[in-house]
């Protein structure tokens, strides 16, 4: 179901960012996806299944915005001669997040629990999914640090795909 969403509205949200600054859409991504990520987990706990599949569409809608607008954001901010290496490494940092959260998915599975000071901490596959939608909430940290150079105007080119 997230494919359906993300599918739908890509080409026409490429065709609306054009000229258009994008911290924004990626301020909205980042409160949207952990919120999304959240609603899928417990739905999937209280087997919401209306809830699971509207959850899914709309974290796919979140996480294409934050993807569609990504390359043109990486365009916008590097010089051509540095382009392609910041391409590479946003399609890196991509794979290297997913291999992560991998990583951190089998190691806390693997320990089950931990006793730190007293306190047992169990490692479930729900509280395992709660700890990265948690540390997903920072994203809007970083989503509003982003400068676009509030004193230049996105330059508008002429043509759809421009």
């Amino acid at each position: 179901m997230r494919f359906v969403g993300a599918l739908t509205f890509a080409l026409p949200l490429g065709i609306y960012i054009r000229g258009k600054r994008l911290k924004p859409f990626f301020v909205l991504s980042s409160i949207a996806v952990p919120l999304t990520s959240i609603m899928i987990i417990e739905s999937i706990r209280l087997s919401i299944i209306p809830l699971i599949q509207l959850a899914f569409i709309m974290w796919g809608i979140g996480m294409m915005v934050m993807r569609v607008c990504s390359l043109p954001f990486i365009i916008r901010s590097t010089s051509e001669k540095n382009s392609t290496e910041a391409l590479s490494l946003s399609a890196s940092t991509w794979s290297l997040s997913t291999i992560f959260s991998g990583l951190m998915i089998s190691g806390l599975d693997w320990i089950s629990s931990l006793e730190i000071f007293g306190n047992n901490f169990s490692f479930s596959e729900y509280n395992i999914l709660w700890i990265i939608t948690i540390i997903g909430l920072s994203s809007y940290y970083f989503a509003m640090k982003i400068d676009e150079g509030d004193d230049e105007k996105p330059i508008k080119k002429s043509g759809i795909f421009s």
